[in-house]
């Protein structure tokens, strides 16, 4: 039999979309103002902890970013449906950290060595790092397929659950 409250695969892909409309004004100045590369570079730093810090905040403060609460769904912990904590906000989000950290710690060594001949292993890992995320998310909706109550891999990371608002228990 199917529970109804861990049903939410749909609404948090819309949710993400909503979250990716509140953030696209950001993103648009990045891509439309002309900057100096070192400025760009420091606008693009910023505006990556910004968003890591929207959804470590929101989840933590009461486990819904707007999209979420459009949605009507909301992040539990796994084994109480309550409120989570901000840590175990922060563990969810823990993987994108990572990889936006190695992605950072890369783009920096590139721009130090500003010789214009980076080693070709360097370019490599800076590329596959820029695809990460795309996997990350592939990884995680299809992990989400394939349990009964439809956590992602950030989830189990988190010890958290996404449900349906007016069902949780």
């Amino acid at each position: 039999m199917s529970d109804h409250r861990y049903q939410t695969l749909g609404a948090r892909f819309v949710a993400g979309i909503i979250d990716s409309i509140v953030a696209l004004p950001f993103f648009l100045v990045l891509t439309l103002v002309d900057m100096p590369s070192l400025v760009a570079w420091l606008v693009e730093t910023l505006m990556v902890l910004v968003n890591l810090a929207y959804f470590v905040i929101l989840h933590g403060r009461d486990g819904q970013t707007i999209g979420k609460k459009v949605m009507k769904v909301r992040v539990v912990g796994a084994d109480t449906e309550t409120r989570i904590s901000y840590r175990q906000s922060l563990q969810r989000e823990s993987p994108l950290i990572a990889i936006n950290l190695i992605y950072f710690i890369v783009e920096v060594v590139l721009f130090a060595s500003e010789s214009g001949r980076e080693p070709a292993l360097l370019i490599a890992v800076y590329v596959a790092i820029q695809r990460l995320p795309n996997y990350w998310w592939i990884a995680d909706a299809v992990t989400a397929l394939f349990n009964p109550k439809r956590r992602s891999i950030h989830d189990f990371i988190g010890g958290t659950i996404v449900v349906n608002e007016g069902l949780a228990s």
